[in-house]
């Protein structure tokens, strides 16, 4: 519950006994806190993989950690971050190392022997490393408590402490391996060295803060910004020390606040080795952000900081608002009399801070970032603590019932509001969506051959987009038939299909039967049910149904297809030994001087009878193309093959594209003999012609062959419009050679582009 009592006005004749179960109430909600903010920093720490794009910027400090460990040498791998950043973690990989190196012991290994570099730290090396930073998380939550007890009171120590942990971005900071947690810890730091100066002015309490001061700016170069506060603090001291004033007064001044400076100075140089590493990094930073940052004038950045700040992902609207009533409380406060002066200045430091670090952040910064505000929400948090605890005050002239009843109150709306924030961020940020477990199991459980047809029930916002990794380290994005409902796919195309993925909440007997024979009709290791449930996945939940095809070893020679007088059509035929009935699949890569739209392979009968739009691809952005159809029955030997696009070929094949075919083998331990009421099927195919010439290999020489006869067209529905990209909340990373700070934000994840039939 809020105390109204300050140091200035606590009773002085309270019982030793009742002051000792008071702190110790207190101590316990601090401990109680600490272990909050640890647990909700642990969900999001230990569910992130290495080299997670949650978390990409991990990357160039594990780099150096790696180069520590591999090298025993302080030179960095890259200079994006400064020494301190890393050295603590890459103290910890190099005896984990040495622990590995003497007793095998798997937890212990930094160095995948089996990864390729640079990615060659692994997990444990990162959870390591989190850790570390949780620890530095706790520190300043700590710091934090120190300071809202020493300044106002015991409760307003404990809620800033509370409202701090349970920040969106501070849980973050803590857990990304990132200079962030260690710059707020330093920060906080430097706040309480001044204040213990301020309580009793010496040079050397005033050396201890320039220490710290420049300790926080080779952290992270905008730790510096908190200089500005140093001096003001040193000057004020300086002058209440000097009783004399006038001419010794500003002796003092320019010897304490000179000399601070100078121990600043030799502080960042002492922990900056290699600064001209780091300052070649900055100026590559420094040219990105002119670049990235455009027409920014320092209004924008001002708006969109003052926007972030009440926002969730930092402190929210109610603590804000006590924010604000605590800063003016401290500025009306400031020239009272009956409070040691000290105090006043020291309340005043939460004050100057963040106006002084808003204001170099609007005049200094090309770009904007959210975690440029990382050092400004425990200032915050203490002045709110203040202002409620002031507010609280207030009803002492209340009934004794009344006023006990509404700080009741008000603590709990506190306490809740700053909860609520913290653990919806956490289950928003950890649990993933459906459609992410999704795409990351068919990534890991679908090592799928060429074609990788997935058949997909569900919105088109979920619609998958995973990727399938080649042995060429490079990956492929699957064929995807999206379906509004069931209704639309064949008997044939469900047979033919790597994945089916049925939605689980669009309900129907029609649709629960289907499920129910699919699940009986293939083998139990084939089936893979995502359940939703509120703490794994948010979302419908999908039943996924595998039939891993497997590809024959005797795939047919290329078939050369050759340009028609239409210029944007290529024909060719499928070879003569090619049966009615089996399972093919064919692609083409090729290269052109320009675009030249969406490809379309089509299969067709005898003489283009049933032609089917098989295959799309959209051809309009590079000028290296490939397109490869989805799996189909042979209709008969000799069936024509038709690649339409949209401009013509310009290049070296602008007369013949080569095309790969492939045949298939169907499941094992699958009998999909299910029956079947929608509409669809596989056909009996009609007798092949004896006339139909034999398909070319691509080798020979094209003969002249009679103008192919031009199938009825068969232009599919348009597709569906692609909804806006889907972004994290908090996501600010993408793979570059540059941390995610100085890069372009990453397009949202979410559904891959499919094509409805």
């Amino acid at each position: 519950m809020v105390e109204s009592s300050t140091p200035e006005t606590a009773a002085p004749s309270a019982e030793p006994a009742g002051v000792k179960k008071v702190e110790a109430r207190h101590r316990m909600a601090l401990l109680l806190i600490l272990l909050f903010h640890a647990a909700l920093a642990c969900w999001m720490a230990f569910p992130r993989g290495p080299y997670d794009i949650y978390f990409y910027d991990e990357n160039y400090n594990m780099e150096n950690v790696v180069r520590l460990v591999e090298t025993h040498r302080l030179e960095p791998a890259n200079g994006w971050y400064s020494l301190l950043s890393y050295l603590p973690q890459g103290l910890v990989a190099v005896a984990m190392d040495e622990v590995h190196q003497r007793t095998g012991h798997p937890w212990m290994q930094v160095i995948d022997p089996e990864a390729k570099a640079p990615r060659v730290a692994t997990y444990n090396v990162f959870i390591a490393s989190r850790l570390l930073g949780i620890a530095y998380g706790c520190v300043s939550l700590f710091l934090i408590f120190w300071l809202g007890r020493r300044l106002f009171s015991p409760a307003a120590g404990v809620l800033a402490a509370l409202a701090t942990a349970v920040s969106p971005w501070q849980i973050r900071s803590s857990v990304e391996f990132k200079p962030d947690s260690l710059l707020l810890a330093s920060t906080l730091l430097v706040i309480v060295l001044l204040v213990r100066f301020l309580e009793q002015p010496s040079l050397g309490r005033l050396l201890w803060a320039g220490a710290g001061l420049g300790f926080t700016a080779s952290v992270k170069l905008n730790g510096g910004f908190i200089g500005p506060v140093v001096v003001l603090a040193g000057i004020a001291g300086a002058i209440v020390a000097e009783p004399r004033g006038g001419r010794p007064a500003l002796r003092r001044v320019l010897v304490w606040v000179g000399a601070s400076m100078a121990t600043a100075a030799a502080v960042f140089f002492a922990t900056t080795p290699y600064l001209g590493m780091r300052l070649a990094y900055f100026d590559r930073l420094e040219k990105f952000y002119a670049q990235k940052g455009g027409s920014t004038t320092p209004h924008d950045v001002l708006q969109q900081m003052l926007a972030d700040l009440p926002g969730p992902n930092f402190v929210g609207p109610l603590i804000w608002a006590m924010a604000i009533v605590g800063a003016l409380l401290v500025v009306g406060r400031l020239f009272e009399r009956g409070v040691p002066w000290s105090l006043r200045l020291s309340r005043f430091l939460l004050v100057a801070f963040p106006l002084i670090y808003g204001a170099l952040i609007v005049l200094t910064l090309r770009y904007y970032k959210q975690n440029h505000l990382v050092q400004m929400p425990p200032s915050l948090a203490l002045l709110a603590a203040a202002g409620l605890s002031t507010v609280a005050g207030l009803t002492d002239r209340w009934p004794r019932w009344l006023g006990r009843s509404m700080v009741f109150l008000a603590t709990a709306l506190f306490v809740a509001h700053s909860a609520w924030l913290a653990i919806r961020f956490s289950y928003q940020e950890n649990v993933p969506y459906d459609w992410q477990v999704l795409n990351r199991r068919l990534s890991v459980a679908a090592p799928l051959d060429p074609p990788k047809v997935v058949i997909y029930e569900g919105s088109f916002e979920t619609i998958p987009s995973f990727k399938v990794p080649r042995e060429d380290g490079s990956a492929s994005m699957p064929s995807v038939r999206w379906l509004d409902d069931l209704g639309q796919v064949g008997r044939e195309a469900l047979d033919l299909a790597d994945v089916v993925v049925l939605r689980e909440d669009i309900g129907g007997p029609q649709r629960t039967a289907l499920i129910a024979a699919l699940a009986g009709a293939v083998a139990p290791e084939a089936l893979d049910p995502i359940d939703p449930h509120p703490l794994k996945i948010r979302g419908h939940g999908f039943l996924v149904v595998h039939h891993h095809w497997r590809q024959r070893e005797d795939g047919g020679a290329p078939l050369a297809c050759r340009n028609t007088e239409d210029q944007e059509v290529f024909h060719c035929r499928l070879p003569a030994d090619f049966v009615p009935g089996e399972v093919a699949s064919l692609h083409f890569g090729f290269w052109s001087k320009k675009g030249v739209g969406v490809a379309e392979i089509l299969i067709g009968g005898e003489d283009g009878y049933e032609v089917e739009a098989l295959a799309s691809a959209d051809l309009g952005r590079g000028r290296g193309w490939a397109a490869m159809s989805e799996r189909f029955v042979v209709p008969g030997p000799g069936a024509p093959v038709l690649l339409r696009f949209e401009m013509p070929i310009e290049g070296p094949l602008d007369a013949v594209v080569p095309v790969t075919l492939s045949r298939w083998l169907p499941p094992e331990n699958v009998k999909l003999d299910l029956p079947w009421p929608f509409k669809g099927g596989r056909k009996p195919p009609r007798p092949p012609a004896s006339e139909l010439p034999a398909a070319e290999p691509v080798t020979s020489p094209p003969p002249v062959e009679p103008p192919p006869v031009e199938p009825p067209p068969v232009e599919p529905p348009p597709p569906p419009v692609e909804p806006p990209p889907v972004e994290p909340p908090l996501a600010d990373a993408v793979p570059d050679p540059a941390p995610a700070d100085a890069l372009p934000d990453p397009p949202g994840g979410g559904g891959g582009k499919g094509r409805q039939r």
